[in-house]
């Protein structure tokens, strides 16, 4: 069983009283969102994760080829880069990081 903590960092289940706690939660990759609505859900998650400073919607680099639809964000705590691919394109609706996209501190 999942700890309290955990519970409330899930988009899919976050409730009012838990928004304020959005911010600190870990981003987790989705391989396919099961409905519409749970899309709908991941969007609303990721406009408060905006709203809080915890992320930014950025532009794909130029280097990749990009979906049409298809958005990025940057987590801001860890740098990483995210994208999120919309259930219309060629892929299974998914949000999922980037490899080697967070920045790395000097040793």
């Amino acid at each position: 069983m999942q700890g309290a903590a955990d519970q409330r960092c899930k988009w899919f289940r976050q409730t009012v009283a838990h928004r304020k706690l959005a911010t600190n939660c870990p981003w987790k990759k989705t391989s396919q969102f099961s409905s519409p609505g749970e899309m709908r859900r991941f969007l609303k998650w990721m406009g408060e994760q905006i709203a809080g400073g915890a992320a930014e919607e950025i532009t794909a680099p130029v280097d990749q080829q990009v979906i049409s639809g298809e958005r990025w964000f940057r987590q801001v705590p860890s740098d990483r880069r995210w994208r999120l691919v919309p259930a219309d394109g060629p892929l299974a609706a998914g949000f999922w990081p980037i490899e080697n996209s967070a920045r790395q501190d000097p040793d």
